[in-house]
C-alpha cells in the first residue's frame, strides 16, 4: 500500500502568515488536510497526518517522523503571503528539478489551478525542509495569497476542492483512477427547505433519523429537540 505523509504546514504557537480577515494560515492548511486525509484514503492510500489538531511541532520532527513510518510520498500544504497585498498566485515546490517530486508537484499544480483559477507561479525548486530532509520524493504547495483579497476567498471557498485537486495529482503520478464520493440519495432533494437542510447536515446540527432519511416534513419528537439544541450548542462551541 502506497504511504503518503500529510504536512498541515505550521500549527500551535506558529500560526504562520495572517491574511485577510485575521485568517490564520495554520487553521486553513489544516482543513485542507483534513480532507486530503479522506480523500487518500478513499484511494486505498495509507495516511499519516503530521498533525489533527492546532499543535506545533518543528520541521526536523516532521521530517524524521515521515522517514522513520517509511512514506512513500511527502506533501506539505500551505499558502502563501507577501507584504505587497498585490502578490498572487498558486506555487508548487519540489527539491530538485528532474526528480519525481517535480513530477508530483507538476500534475498537482495543474489540478490546483484548474480548481482555484489562480495565477500559475509555476513548480519550482526550494530548499526547503520539508522537501529537501524527506527520503521519499516530497512537495509543498502554496495555495495562495492569503494577503490578497481574491487570492484569500478563493482558497477559504474551496478548501474541500484544494484538497481534492492534491489528491487528483498525487493519483495521476501513481497511475491509479481517482474516486469520488460515493453519491448518497436523499429525500430532501427539491424540496422548499433543501438548502437549510444541507446547511444543518453539514454542521452536524440535524442529522436526520440515522439511517439516511430526514423526512423533512415529519413531526419533531421531544427527544428529537433535545438532542439538535445540544448539536446547535456544541457546534456554537467550536
Amino acid at each position: 500500500m502506497v504511504k503518503v505523509y500529510v504536512d498541515a504546514g505550521h500549527g500551535g504557537k506558529d500560526v504562520g502568515a495572517v491574511g485577510i480577515g485575521n485568517v490564520h494560515e495554520a487553521d486553513i492548511n489544516l482543513t485542507v488536510c483534513k480532507y486530503l486525509q479522506e480523500e487518500l484514503k478513499r484511494q486505498g492510500i495509507e495516511v499519516k497526518m503530521c498533525r489533527t489538531t492546532d499543535v506545533f511541532k518543528d520541521l526536523k520532527a516532521r521530517t524524521s517522523e515521515a522517514n522513520k513510518w517509511g512514506a512513500d510520498i511527502v506533501c506539505s500544504v500551505h499558502c502563501n503571503a507577501f507584504s505587497d497585498p498585490s502578490a498572487n498566485g498558486t506555487e508548487v515546490f519540489c527539491y530538485k528539478k528532474g526528480s519525481k517530486g517535480e513530477k508530483i508537484a507538476t500534475y498537482v499544480q495543474n489540478e490546483l489551478l484548474s480548481v482555484l483559477g489562480t495565477k500559475s507561479r509555476g513548480v519550482k525548486e526550494g530548499n526547503l525542509a520539508m522537501v529537501r530532509d524527506t527520503i521519499a520524493p516530497a512537495i509543498l504547495c502554496e495555495l495562495g495569497f492569503i494577503t490578497n483579497k481574491a487570492d484569500c476567498a478563493k482558497v477559504r471557498a474551496n478548501e474541500k476542492s484544494c484538497a481534492i485537486a492534491i489528491c487528483k495529482g498525487i493519483c495521476k503520478y501513481l497511475g491509479i483512477t481517482y474516486k469520488g464520493e460515493t453519491k448518497v440519495t436523499n429525500d430532501y432533494s427539491n424540496h422548499w427547505g433543501e438548502k437549510a437542510i444541507q446547511s444543518m447536515i453539514d454542521k452536524k446540527i440535524m442529522v436526520g433519523d440515522g439511517k439516511g432519511k430526514f423526512r423533512p416534513d415529519d413531526n419533531i419528537t421531544r427527544a428529537e429537540v433535545a438532542q439538535t439544541i445540544e448539536n446547535l450548542l456544541a457546534y456554537l462551541k467550536k
